[in-house]
């Protein structure tokens, strides 16, 4: 596992981390009251590492990433963040 930080659109840090590798690349976004390091999200995250590379983040306002919860409003960022930056790092 490996973790970084990154900053959403509006500046938000958030904190993802990986586990495994292959040729394919799952994300996975914990729900509302939910980390990144909770017991069901790391399940479905070793379970899917099986398979290929997870990404795994903490949405702002929960677990190490900073910011407030924005009930899904700003969340999409997060998202965004995260998924273009393994894009980005897929194709180096």
């Amino acid at each position: 596992m490996s973790a970084v930080t990154l900053r959403s659109h509006d500046g938000t840090r958030i904190v993802a981390e990986t586990v495994g590798e292959g040729p394919v690349t799952f994300v996975v976004a914990h729900g509302l009251t939910g980390h990144r390091r909770r017991a069901g999200v790391r399940l479905v995250t070793q379970w899917l590492s099986q398979y290929g590379r997870v990404v795994v983040f903490d949405q702002r306002g929960h677990g190490e990433s900073g910011g407030t919860c924005t009930l899904a409003f700003r969340e999409p960022m997060d998202l965004d963040v995260v998924c273009t930056w393994e894009i980005g790092r897929a194709h180096v």
